[in-house]
């Protein structure tokens, strides 16, 4: 790999490149002496990636950010040789042995503001893949050797295989932190924090499946000498772009609300903290859009949970 940065004026500059060597193998059948998995092969992969980012001084506190990058990323073994079972998921993953690197070109604008104590920061990116590694239902019901049988077959598996596709990802990001007091020993601020992506299949002209959707959290932060707290709101909104092979349909939306409590201290000249973190106070049922359709309803997000502790610098 290689790094290189500088500055002149307003402007500064970074750029970096990697080069990689990847080798995946699989030693086929004569391993386990099941047929499925063929004869043993081996590739090799040699992904390179490079980025260069730009940085313009509008002010000493406004920043205009870009940036410019070519990844590439080899195939993973699971995306090249799987052939079976998963039992975590409840699917039979088969793999691709044909399948190339995963290559993508993006481009990120952004705009930063800080000051003494309030932050501000916004970014957009578009990432083009020419070819985009990912897992979809491939639509026959198998059993645990592969074989397709009715739906109904008693400890019947759907099949999901891992292809390469076209595909484009675009979003936003953002935070600020924002104070509201600050006398007295007392500090409050706002803090909140936002993110949305749109990804889609150029290929087949659906929407990639198990994509996250905007999320929003919104938080107040209080610190009163060696005290602090928090409390937010973690907001997910339903997520109604799903492909048609997607047997759930779209996830709904949540609020989790979460809270927590620290005190550091001192003691044998060591510091340290106590935590109590509350989470999902309200006891929403929520789901994750990003979990695979067979398994998304079966595993909830966690309830109403508590959790303490101490940490201690040696």
């Amino acid at each position: 790999f290689g790094l290189a940065s500088g500055a002149s004026g307003r402007w500064a500059w970074s750029a970096g490149t990697r080069l990689e060597s990847a080798r995946v193998s699989s030693d086929g059948e004569g391993a386990t002496g099941i047929a499925r998995f063929g004869a043993a092969s081996a590739q090799r992969f040699t992904p390179m990636s490079v980025a260069v980012q730009a940085q313009y001084a509008l002010t000493p506190q406004v920043a205009l950010t870009s940036t410019l990058a070519h990844n590439e990323r080899a195939p993973s073994y699971d995306e090249l040789y799987a052939n079976g079972p998963h039992d975590a998921t409840g699917a039979y993953e088969r793999g691709n042995p044909a399948l190339r690197k995963e290559r993508s070109h993006s481009v990120e604008l952004g705009v930063k503001v800080e000051n003494a104590r309030a932050r501000y920061s916004a970014t957009a990116f578009l990432t083009r893949y020419s070819n985009y590694i990912g897992l979809v239902r491939g639509g026959q019901i198998v059993d645990g050797d592969g074989n397709p049988v009715p739906p109904d077959t008693p400890d019947s598996l759907p099949e999901f295989l891992y292809v390469g596709v076209q595909a484009r990802f675009s979003g936003i990001e953002a935070s600020l932190l924002q104070p509201l007091l600050d006398q007295g020993g007392q500090r409050l601020d706002l803090a909140a924090r936002l993110d949305w992506v749109r990804a889609d299949d150029l290929t087949n002209g659906q929407p990639l499946p198990r994509i996250a959707p905007l999320h929003f959290t919104p938080a107040l932060n209080y610190t009163r000498g060696n005290w602090s707290a928090r409390v937010e709101a973690q907001m997910a909104a339903r997520q109604n772009r799903v492909p048609s092979s997607d047997l759930l349909g779209p996830t709904p939306g949540s609020v989790r609300v979460n809270a927590s409590l620290t005190q550091r201290f001192t003691a044998s000249g060591r510091t340290g903290l106590w935590f109590v973190k509350l989470s999902n106070l309200l006891d929403q049922t929520a789901y994750s859009a990003s979990a695979i359709d067979t398994l998304r309803q079966l595993a909830p997000l966690p309830g109403r949970g508590i959790a303490a502790g101490v940490q201690i610098s040696l």
